[in-house]
């Protein structure tokens, strides 16, 4: 091999290298996104608190910050079975919690 074919050799591995680093943070950066602010948070977040509260919940949005705070907005719960008039048991525009995970 000729010293200009290793040169070229090397240059091709940095370079891969470099791409692949650039698709990883890409790659994390799309990642963050859908796990903290996508619809996909949002039903995701509407369905643990259905669960937990036991009515049926409707939620404009859901966001959970890398800080471990999270924002709801639109947040409506309403109790099975109950008459139309009467089935709405509380609703918020907006609530926040930071929330302390260790």
């Amino acid at each position: 091999m000729t010293e200009a074919a290793t040169k070229s050799k090397k240059r091709r591995w940095r370079r891969t290298i470099g791409r692949a680093v650039v698709v990883l943070l890409v790659l994390h950066v799309v990642a963050a996104f859908v796990i903290t602010r996508s619809p996909i948070t949002t039903s995701f977040v509407q369905s643990i608190l259905a669960d937990q509260l036991g009515g049926r919940v409707d939620l404009a949005s859901a966001r959970v910050n890398l800080t471990g705070g999270v924002v709801l907005k639109g947040l409506e719960v309403r109790a099975d079975g109950v008459p139309k008039s009467a089935e709405r048991v509380f609703a918020i525009e907006r609530a926040e919690a930071d929330l302390n995970w260790w």
